[in-house]
């Protein structure tokens, strides 16, 4: 792991060096750089990956043009984006970033590209900001649970290193909210989460070079893993970049793709529904049912109207974003059924199916018309 930065003067210099790195070369010399840098504490390698209609690359060309966010060079797209934080006493902040194509995923279009920092917590979080309030121009690819535990174990199968859960954070039941911090075995953690019922936040873990049954005690990389999309680094971006950042794309433009062309207009007026399906029979009870209702009343930046409540559920949904419309049945004894109304891009699908995950219950997602035959998992 790379050492501290102690004083104020080691701040600046290693700013410096970050913009000037960013300056040099082409996205591919830039990404090829940035992947063995040393990276000292307080600073961390953050990566979001993004999906947009043509690029997100061509998505902050345009913010670059409006002055939202300045460029850094003319072979590259990196840029540096500065802002004020904080309201009692604000201060400066200057985020350098590069937008990056995934080089070597065959399977992974330009649609879905990753944007990478080296910054700190605070400077994460103004960037995280700004490709926030240009959402749906920018869609974040969401992750969940079984999408979020596959990217941990890729980098294991991919790398062959040991993998051991430092910490996590996750939910038990409706209001619980629990932060651990362990020291165990990737499989360990992951039957201790399943047992608990528990819906994870986020997965941090540490990979240890390991040679048949013996491992290094010095970890390779530390990697936090969000739902969001975001992978935080510590140690080897190059390592965590090959394995989990182009598997967490390759989930994204598998599914974004699985949600384009649903909307009657884009589908020619040919219904093209999604179905949720549940392993287990769930709205056999009433109780389950109103639940799934309620919860679709709170779905954040959209109308929704209530057809029907009891015994089953009814609920239209538009999203004020990009005002796609959907349907929203429970049918029992196991499935939602997601009817696209005339526009319904896919960040509104996607969004709406993980709003679906995170307050009610998982599923497996696939095309209504097959659902009873196997689903396509998201």
């Amino acid at each position: 792991m790379a050492s501290a930065i102690r004083t104020a003067r080691e701040e600046r210099d290693f700013q410096s060096y970050v913009d000037a790195l960013l300056s040099t070369g082409d996205s591919d010399q830039v990404l090829e750089a940035l992947l063995d840098l040393e990276v000292p504490t307080p600073y961390r390698a953050r990566a979001k990956v993004l999906y947009a209609p043509n690029s997100p690359a061509a998505v902050f060309r345009k913010l670059e043009a409006k002055g939202r966010i300045r460029s850094l060079s003319r072979s590259a797209d990196s840029y540096a984006y500065a802002t004020t934080v904080g309201r009692k006493a604000p201060i400066q902040v200057h985020v350098p970033f590069v937008v990056a194509s995934l080089r070597g995923g065959e399977d992974i279009s330009r649609r879905v590209q990753v944007a990478i920092a080296i910054c700190t917590s605070q400077q994460w979080q103004a960037l995280r900001r700004l490709i926030k309030a240009n959402y749906p121009k920018l869609v974040p690819i969401l992750l969940s649970q079984t999408e979020l535990i596959n990217s941990a174990k890729q980098l294991r199968q991919v790398s062959g290193h040991e993998v051991r859960v430092r910490g996590s954070s996750a939910r038990e039941g409706p209001r619980k909210s629990v932060r651990q911090w362990t020291y165990e075995q990737l499989d360990e953690a992951l039957r201790s989460i399943k047992e608990r019922r528990q819906t994870l936040t986020w997965l941090e873990v540490e990979f240890f070079p390991r040679l048949g049954q013996h491992s290094h005690v010095i970890p390779k990389a530390t990697c936090k893993i969000r739902k969001s999309g975001e992978i935080e680094v510590a140690g080897s971006l190059r390592l965590a970049f090959e394995a989990i950042v182009k598997e967490v794309a390759r989930v994204g433009e598998r599914k974004l793709r699985h949600f384009s062309q649903r909307g009657l207009r884009e589908a020619d007026y040919q219904p093209r529904p999604l179905a949720i399906n549940f392993s287990q029979p769930i709205f056999e009870d009433l109780d389950t049912v109103r639940g799934l209702v309620g919860l679709l009343a709170k779905y954040p930046h959209s109308m929704h109207a209530v057809e029907h409540g009891n015994p089953y559920a009814h609920v239209k949904v538009t999203d004020l974003h990009d005002f796609s419309a959907f349907e929203v049945w429970a049918i029992p004894p196991r499935r939602i059924a997601l009817l696209p109304g005339l526009k319904a891009s896919e960040a509104a699908f996607e969004r709406l199916v993980h709003f679906i995950f995170d307050g009610f219950r998982e599923g497996q997602v696939g095309d209504y018309e097959r659902a009873e035959r196997g689903a396509t998992s998201t």
